[in-house]
């Protein structure tokens, strides 16, 4: 922590002496540089945010005098509009050690084992799939044995890609959002494409996804030992944390242990992602419920709200949780062999739709979306909304699935589908399981079904967020 706190205040005393917005920042709130000395003073400059600092500010402000970023790369627009962000090597470089990381300790790759990265991201001006892309070359350049290809989200390509050139390695890595690589699983199945002769693992980001998606993808792979590696970034500041060997073991025994669960996920569900993160690259605050991050980046950030709802556990913090709730001994042991700190994300605080002065997020319907039955009849795509009406004196909640493709409903469907929201909300949220006791039928939402590639889905224009696959989850205007 001595060392952590002191690359924190050099951060922090660079970015005073060398970024002019943040020396704006610091000076309208009266803030004198060399006076922040200690952790708890350092706890007390001005929290920053995309509104407050990246939107005011413009670009030549907010880069340090003496360096310029290489490249740039766009956020998937999850708050309403994509906003572009700037990349340098020194990020790259982190973000090929922390896959290195990845790559030896959790899928066992050395640099005598021939891997093939199958990037399927999207590509274009998107974050994941070039800074994925970098990341591997980055380890290529250390002598591994590691070939990328990027086909990006044009399913064909992916599976051509796993038909004609997998199988000349060893070693199988795809990346992409998770139910795009669910699709490229089922799909290469249908197709009797083999992959269970490969060793098949999976880089996952963008969004967290349950323990019964993990056991389905197992399935689908044909290995129930098949490493599934979740990461945790974002476009402002690149890799932030990733799965472990204890982050999965400590999910999925909370998936059996409710009491554990909800001491360590607050929910007897554990849906929240866990990771583990390197803080010689990240330092991680909690600030009323939300994370903030400092870190390193192109354009350096000290103390900024990315507006992602979670706690942090110091790996003491988690040894004594463990204690408290007498947790198998095997938890142990993976704390000593992954001794990093872990922080837990709950969901993001800007990608929500307001219900009665509640918040309904995006993992609260994916919850639900992810359960058999529906996930066979559904495509895991979704639009969630609030209709006004008298007035505006009652509201309602919309949803909109779309169906698979081939898929038909039936209103049995619709019943069934409202019946699993419901359920998964009142699990999923204390105020929603209220609101319904409190009104009844007018908490229920109103759920429409749409066909596979419908505009209603893919072109709409309404308030609320929107999921696609192959992309992460959006604000709609």
């Amino acid at each position: 922590m001595k060392k952590n706190g002191q690359t924190i205040f050099s951060l922090f005393q660079t970015t005073a002496k060398e970024v002019n917005a943040y020396k704006i920042i610091l000076r309208e709130q009266g803030v004198v540089p060399k006076k922040i000395t200690t952790l708890e003073q350092f706890r007390h400059l001005p929290i920053l945010d995309k509104k407050t600092y990246i939107n005011r500010f413009p670009l030549s402000e907010r880069i340090p005098t003496s360096s310029f970023p290489p490249m740039a790369y766009a956020s998937s627009g999850s708050s309403g509009t994509p906003t572009y962000w700037f990349v340098n090597d020194a990020q790259e470089k982190i973000g090929g050690n922390i896959h290195e990381y990845i790559f030896r300790n959790m899928f066992a790759i050395t640099e005598q084992s021939p891997t093939l990265v199958v990037v399927c991201f999207a590509m274009g001006v998107w974050v994941a799939g070039h800074f994925t892309l970098a990341s591997c070359r980055n380890i290529a350049q250390k002598g591994y044995q590691l070939t990328c290809i990027t086909p990006s989200i044009n399913m064909n390509d992916v599976l051509d890609v796993l038909a004609r050139f997998a199988p000349k390695y060893k070693n199988i890595i795809l990346a992409g959002y998770p139910p795009f690589l669910m699709d490229v699983l089922r799909i290469a199945r249908q197709r009797r494409i083999l992959l269970h002769k490969n060793k098949i693992g999976l880089l996952t980001a963008g969004t967290t996804f349950s323990e019964q998606w993990r056991d389905t993808a197992h399935t689908l792979i044909g290995s129930p030992n098949a490493p599934i590696v979740n990461v945790y970034g974002s476009a402002d500041a690149g890799m932030l944390g990733h799965e472990t060997t204890l982050t999965i073991a400590l999910r999925r025994y909370a998936r059996i242990n409710s009491d554990f669960s909800c001491a360590l996920f607050g929910s007897a569900v554990p849906q929240a992602g866990l990771y583990q993160y390197h803080p010689e690259h990240v330092f991680f605050e909690e600030h009323a419920g939300e994370l903030l991050i400092t870190a390193n980046t192109a354009i350096p950030l000290v103390r900024y709200n990315i507006h992602d709802r979670g706690r942090i556990f110091s790996p003491s913090a988690l040894r004594t949780l463990l204690t408290e709730m007498r947790a198998p001994k095997k938890f142990y042991t993976l704390l000593k062999d992954f001794s990093l700190p872990l922080v837990r994300v709950d969901g993001r605080t800007d990608v929500a739709t307001t219900f009665y002065a509640l918040n309904i997020y995006p993992e609260h319907l994916e919850a639900a979306v992810d359960q058999k039955p529906l996930r066979d009849f559904f495509s895991g795509n979704f639009i969630v909304y609030r209709r006004q009406f008298q007035k505006a004196k009652r509201e309602q909640l919309c949803i909109r699935l779309e169906l698979a493709a081939g898929k038909t409903h039936t209103q049995e469907l619709i019943a069934l589908c409202v019946d699993t929201i419901v359920r998964t909300l009142q699990k999923k949220s204390i105020e929603y399981k209220k609101l319904h006791a409190s009104i009844g039928k007018a908490a229920i939402p109103i759920v429409e079904v749409y066909a596979h590639g419908d505009p209603h889905i893919h072109q709409a224009r309404v308030p609320g967020f929107l999921r696609l696959k192959g992309k992460k989850i959006r604000m709609l205007a």
